[in-house]
């Protein structure tokens, strides 16, 4: 089982990737972050993304859930991104991965903050037929 955190998750693609890994096998939701001022902050994930109370509260730092995700899926913004990116190295995230969009489509940072091309090793989530990563 893959633990997966998403970072945005008070956000359109965020609630989309919060529904299709609650639908995807192999996978679960065990980490969600918003914005340290949003309003959302202890909203439950599920509840917000329309598939049902799922316990996972959304916190406003990853500090909070560090020890939660094997994979962190971003959709954020670039520097945002580079900053996880380097928090999930310095946390030994080995085989983490995050991804945002950007003008050019989606981009993914390897552990070592290094940008590469987007690929999840096999990972497939998708949302109403469509892949979101």
């Amino acid at each position: 089982m893959t633990n997966i955190a998403v970072i945005g998750a008070g956000g359109r693609m965020g609630k989309a990737l919060i529904e299709t890994i609650a639908a995807t096998d192999g996978v679960q939701l065990t980490g969600a972050l918003e914005n340290p001022q949003s309003s959302l902050i202890g909203v439950d994930a599920g509840e917000l993304a329309g598939i049902g109370r799922n316990n996972i509260s959304l916190v406003a730092s990853l500090d909070e859930i560090a020890d939660d995700f094997d994979v962190l899926i971003d959709f954020s913004i670039p520097a945002v991104t580079a900053a996880n990116a380097a928090f999930c190295a310095a946390q030994g995230k080995k085989n983490s991965y995050w991804h945002h969009r950007s003008r050019r489509g989606p981009v993914a940072v390897s552990h070592q903050g290094q940008p590469k091309q987007c690929c999840m090793h096999g990972l497939q989530l998708r949302h109403r037929g469509k892949s979101v990563l």
